[in-house]
């Protein structure tokens, strides 16, 4: 085929590339609404962690994780082969029973106290929080007792003590309540009122530190209940403030759930925020990836684009074929080894912007090396196998099997890769024109 048919081929192919690309991505970014900022708080295995609020202010937990999330976090060693994907269950209800609604709180980071849920794997303690004013209507922060007619003997559901054994309150023989009178036209007599029975804004505040899972119907010998208040671990209350556990509930449906995605874990996300951390093995830089709120307030938050951004993941064997280049190496040898690799290797979003600098690296370097062979032939036996290389090379970046790795990329970037792919082969091209 001509040279001038070849190029045309590559620039139909290009064409066609760029346009499906605009199918794989929409607009911008949505915009995002600004958030509320939260303090993030670390403490390493053997460690103690603790939380300060400034005086008026009371801790108001987001979430927290015992385990490991991250490879760079607590390991001065430089340790590669620890689990990421390490998380303890109980992590939030144990920093919701020391430090929730408290202004100052102290945590062992170690297994004892959460449990070991990667055995082998060195572990930290992560918490997000936020310092939250004590409303005016809080005059004293001291913790009232439960009413005795609320009291019981199991744990809290936040509590990790043993259970004590509580005695049952003394009630009243039922002689000591007037028998019920016969119906008449006068008013009846008011409900008899249960001994040492706290104020109903007692009540409430007792409520939130209820001790166990129990029900409890309240009824009158004028207007019985028809509805009980139940109260139960994971539900909110008839009466008082909700519960922590629908709480933590609330926060989580508020944030991004925790998902997998390109050989990454990302935990849960707070809306506005943009999640980043060290690429997947066998690649340097950092990945991202951000929560955006839904338009609709009844609909939980989304991650943003579909897919995370790797624009700045690179493969460890491309970076060496791209300092083999200025290390003197053969272009030949390192062309057959790109292709070799990107046959054959998981790629990144990185790694396409970083192959399309080798492929327009190599014809700068080989125009230059060529004036060193006196035989034309062999000039452009040379070149003609060089081409060959990136042709086939080209053809991997384009083949559906690095589709995952072009939607690491921003649309722009797409746009601005595909660019630089095809004056990558038009230079080869023309380099071969010019022997």
């Amino acid at each position: 085929m001509p040279l001038g048919g070849l190029s045309i081929m590559f620039r139909l192919c290009i064409a066609a590339f760029l346009f499906s690309l605009f199918s794989l991505t929409s607009g911008g970014v949505p915009r995002t609404s600004e958030q509320p900022r939260y303090d993030t708080a670390y403490a390493c295995e053997g460690k103690t962690l603790k939380i300060e609020c400034k005086d008026g202010e009371l801790i108001h937990l987001i979430r927290a994780n015992y385990g490991r999330f991250s490879i760079t976090i607590c390991n001065d060693h430089g340790n590669t082969e620890w689990s990421v994907n390490c998380m303890s269950p109980k992590s939030l209800r144990v920093l919701f029973g020391r430090c929730s609604k408290k202004s100052t709180c102290q945590v062992d980071a170690n297994s004892t106290v959460f449990g070991d849920p990667c055995p082998g794997t060195s572990k930290y303690l992560e918490v997000h929080y936020t310092c939250k004013l004590v409303p005016a209507a809080l005059t004293t922060t001291t913790t009232r007792p439960s009413p005795p007619w609320l009291m019981t003997s199991q744990p809290s559901v936040w509590s990790t003590a043993k259970p004590a054994t509580l005695r049952p309150p003394s009630v009243p023989q039922f002689s000591q309540f007037p028998m019920p009178l016969p119906p008449s036209t006068s008013p009846p007599a008011p409900p008899p009122q249960l001994p040492n029975q706290p104020p109903l804004e007692e009540a409430e505040d007792s409520i939130d530190e209820l001790t166990s899972t129990s029900s409890v119907t309240t009824t009158s010998t004028t207007q019985p209940t028809t509805q009980p208040t139940t109260v139960s671990s994971g539900m909110s209350f008839g009466i008082g403030n909700s519960p922590t556990w629908s709480e933590d509930r609330i926060v989580y449906r508020e944030l991004c759930p925790p998902v997998s995605a390109r050989g990454l874990y990302w935990n849960w996300t707070q809306p506005g925020e943009l999640n980043v951390q060290p690429c997947p093995g066998g690649a340097t830089g950092l990945a991202r990836w951000r929560c955006v709120p839904s338009e609709d307030p009844s609909v939980s938050p989304h991650r943003y684009p579909e897919s995370p951004n790797l624009s700045e993941c690179r493969s460890v064997w491309l970076t060496n074929l791209e300092n083999r280049i200025t290390e003197g190496d053969t272009i030949i040898s390192i062309v057959n080894d790109l292709y070799q690799v990107t046959n054959s290797k998981t790629l990144y979003g990185g790694d396409m912007n970083t192959t399309t600098k080798i492929i327009k690296n190599m014809a700068q370097k080989m125009s230059v090396d060529i004036q060193t062979f006196p035989d034309p032939r062999q000039r452009e036996a040379i070149v003609s196998e060089l081409l060959h290389g990136v042709v086939k090379t080209s053809s991997n970046l384009l083949d559906s099997a690095q589709l995952a790795s072009w939607r690491d990329l921003a649309h722009k970037e797409q746009m601005s890769i595909a660019t630089h792919l095809l004056m990558g082969l038009e230079e080869n091209s023309f380099l071969l024109a010019d022997t």
